[in-house]
């Protein structure tokens, strides 16, 4: 890594387990369309997997009785990127 570059670390949270990213996946009507949302705040990303699993888990809820044997988990995934910083700016 060169004086350029730097690392930083960006949080997901889930109720959903995978090992790759799909953008695809993602829901159409966020914020910013469909995607996949990270944030630099570890503990907003654990609060939308918690938030989202006791959403998740009143859905649950309603089911008849069989139905409700499944727990929904929360998952909370930490990526590393390297970030460029630009070589010079573009505006006058």
């Amino acid at each position: 890594m060169n004086n350029r570059e730097s690392i930083i670390t960006l949080y997901h949270g889930s109720t959903y387990s995978f090992d790759a990213v799909d953008v695809n996946l993602g829901k159409p009507n966020k914020d910013f369309g469909r995607g996949f949302y990270t944030t630099r705040i570890e503990q907003h990303a654990a609060d939308l997997a918690r938030r989202n699993q006791q959403i998740a888990q009143s859905r649950i809820a309603m089911l008849p009785a069989m139905s409700r044997k499944n727990r929904v988990p929360a998952w909370l995934y930490t990526y590393e990127s390297v970030h460029k910083k630009p070589r010079r700016s573009l505006s006058s």
